[in-house]
């Protein structure tokens, strides 16, 4: 694939920076889509986006950079480019620069307090002084640190926040690339043929949301790390990087930090719920690039009821104890998906 070009697309054209992406015909109608539904999304997204900027739309820096889209072999950096991203840049600071993202390497005696204070020395970081709330910060609790451990740096709130109109763009984007993806791409055009791409974005919306605690999405951090996995879960829908969240990751070949665009976040999103669909039916022991057809037909039947949201949902996303833990899941996420509905209809 050529990283330049998102799906090898010839009416794919690169956003220049400060720019919000156009979309052609093509792209809106997409592979497998409901013309109705995909008409009408295309139609808001082209016609109205500009206004809401205006209003005070927000979106991530550099979205519009080739480098979130150039395919990592495994989702990984090769050792000598790894080597190249680490540098020293401070007595005890030593940082490994991701796309997108900046890791702090953990060294001996480190707590985060002591990690925010080396790194407020440096100019770049000023904005870690005001950005102590652990959701929006270094989300990993101290007792977890190890030296040479990769943590990843808090990203300031203004780059990471989004409005929902300017991530229903990219979430279509998403469902336009990954229904070409040679693993993922069958399960994402039969899902689309069955739903509308204004049913299936507002569900991204709807995940995001409530991944972000409500509006806005992405004022939360990206990473969080959980101590029960020994592991950080990456992007705006904050995927757990074990088991099919790690091989979601792989399959779409990129990196941790790729993984903060939101398009490459709602694909995330979509590929480990596919995963994990797989994992977890009858024909767990099928490769997913080997299934039937009749074999991806229940599995996008499966996805396509997670997306309507309801207490499989809840599960399936948080586990069995989530009435436990977040009893309002349910509730909130159908209000912000009845929400999204409703501002991506507005054209019709």
């Amino acid at each position: 694939m050529n990283s330049e070009n998102p799906g090898n697309d010839p009416s794919f054209s690169e956003t220049p920076p400060g720019q919000r992406p156009k979309f052609t015909r093509r792209e809106i109608f997409g592979i497998g889509g409901a013309v109705l539904g995909a008409a009408t999304l295309g139609k808001f997204l082209v016609e109205r986006f500009g206004s809401s900027e205006e209003e005070g739309g927000m979106e991530l820096i550099d979205t519009s950079s080739p480098e979130y889209f150039i395919d990592f072999p495994d989702g990984n950096f090769e050792t000598t480019d790894k080597a190249e991203r680490t540098k020293t840049i401070a007595p005890g600071v030593r940082i490994f620069d991701d796309i997108g993202l900046k890791f702090y390497i953990v060294q001996q005696g480190d707590t985060i307090d002591y990690i925010r204070l080396k790194l407020l020395a440096i100019r770049g970081f000023e904005y870690l002084e005001n950005q102590t709330a652990k959701i929006k910060s270094f989300n990993i609790p101290e007792r977890s640190l190890r030296t040479n451990m990769y943590i990843p740096i808090p990203m300031e709130n203004k780059d990471r926040e989004i409005s929902d109109e300017v991530f229903a763009e990219h979430a279509l984007r998403a469902l336009r690339h990954l229904s070409e993806h040679p693993k993922y791409g069958k399960f994402i055009q039969q899902l689309r043929a069955g739903q509308t791409d204004i049913d299936i974005v507002a569900a991204m919306i709807a995940f995001a949301k409530q991944e972000s605690g409500g509006a806005p999405i992405g004022q939360f951090e990206m990473h969080r790390y959980e101590p029960g996995h020994s592991a950080f879960s990456f992007s705006l829908f904050h995927v757990l990087m074990v088991g099919p969240g790690l091989r979601a990751r792989r399959g779409l070949k990129r990196t941790e930090g790729q993984l903060y665009h939101p398009q490459n976040g709602a694909e995330l999103c979509l590929a480990f719920m596919i995963e994990k669909l797989g994992e977890m039916s009858r024909y767990s022991n099928f490769d997913l690039s080997e299934m039937t057809n009749k074999m991806t037909s229940q599995l996008v039947n499966e996805l396509t009821q997670l997306l309507d949201f309801n207490e499989d949902t809840a599960s399936f996303y948080n586990g069995r104890r989530w009435r436990n833990n977040n009893p309002h899941y349910l509730e909130n996420i159908l209000k912000y998906k009845e929400d999204a509905l409703r501002m991506l209809q507005k054209q019709k």
